[in-house]
C-alpha cells in the first residue's frame, strides 16, 4: 500500500472509531437521564451520582459508598432506605421506598475489563447537568488509600462519585469511585486550586458482581 493508501486507511480508521462513539453516546442517551439519578443528602448541601439497576427483583440505586454511608437521601423525590455497604470496595446500594420503578434499570457486565478497553463514565459534576467523559482502562488491578478498581483517563469532577462507567456496548463495567486532583499553576507557581489529573479510580462491576451476587 502506498503512502496516500495508508493517510486514507488512517482517516477512515479514525472516522469509523468516532462514528462508533457518537452512536453509542446517541443509542443510549434518551434513557440515560431517567436511569442515572442525583443523590442528594436532606439538609446538607453537595450531591452525588447514582445510577438504577435490578436486584432481586427489586430495583436499587447502585452508588459509591461515600456517598451512601451517612444521612438519609433523596433520589427523585423518594427516599432511600434499606441502604448496603460493601466491606471489601467503595461502593453500596440502597433501596427506594416505592415498589414502582422510578426509570429504565441499565444493564450491567460482570466479566473483566481490558487494558485499552474504551469506556463511558456519566455523572453529574458540579452544578452541571448530565455529562459524558471518553477514556481508556490505562492501569488494572490497582490499589492505594482510597481503594481499589482499575484507573481510567477520564475527567471526573465533584458530583460524579456514583456514577456508572459504560463500555462500548452500553453495559455498565464499573462504578465512578475517585479522581486525582492537581495543582493549578499561576504567575507566582503552584497555587492551592486544585484542578481534575484526569485519571479516575473505578470500582470494577466484576467485583461488585461476586460481593452483591448479581448476575
Amino acid at each position: 500500500m502506498n503512502r496516500l493508501g495508508l493517510v486514507l486507511n488512517s482517516i477512515l480508521v479514525t472516522l469509523s472509531v468516532l462514528f462508533t462513539s457518537a452512536c453509542v453516546a446517541y443509542l443510549q442517551y434518551d434513557s440515560f437521564p431517567q436511569s442515572i439519578v442525583k443523590i442528594f443528602q436532606q439538609d446538607k448541601p453537595g450531591h452525588g451520582t447514582g445510577f438504577l439497576i435490578d436486584y432481586n427483583d427489586r430495583q436499587i440505586v447502585m452508588s459509591a459508598e461515600h456517598v451512601l454511608k451517612n444521612g438519609k437521601f433523596i433520589v427523585n423525590g423518594h427516599n432511600l432506605v434499606d441502604i448496603v455497604i460493601s466491606e471489601n470496595l467503595d461502593t453500596g446500594f440502597a433501596y427506594i421506598n416505592t415498589s414502582s420503578s422510578i426509570g429504565p434499570s441499565l444493564p450491567i457486565r460482570c466479566s473483566e475489563v481490558t487494558l485499552g478497553e474504551e469506556i463511558i463514565a456519566v455523572g453529574y459534576p458540579l452544578e452541571f447537568p448530565l455529562v459524558f467523559s471518553w477514556g481508556h482502562v490505562i492501569a488494572v488491578n490497582y490499589k492505594d488509600e482510597d481503594g481499589k478498581g482499575f484507573l481510567a483517563d477520564i475527567t471526573i469532577n465533584m458530583g460524579q462519585s456514583g456514577g456508572p462507567v459504560f463500555d462500548t456496548d452500553g453495559k455498565v463495567v464499573g462504578v465512578i469511585s475517585a479522581y486525582a486532583l492537581r495543582p493549578t499553576i499561576g504567575f507566582g507557581g503552584y497555587s492551592r486550586v486544585y484542578e481534575s489529573a484526569d485519571i479516575a479510580l473505578i470500582v470494577p462491576m466484576s467485583e461488585i458482581c461476586k460481593e452483591f451476587n448479581l448476575e
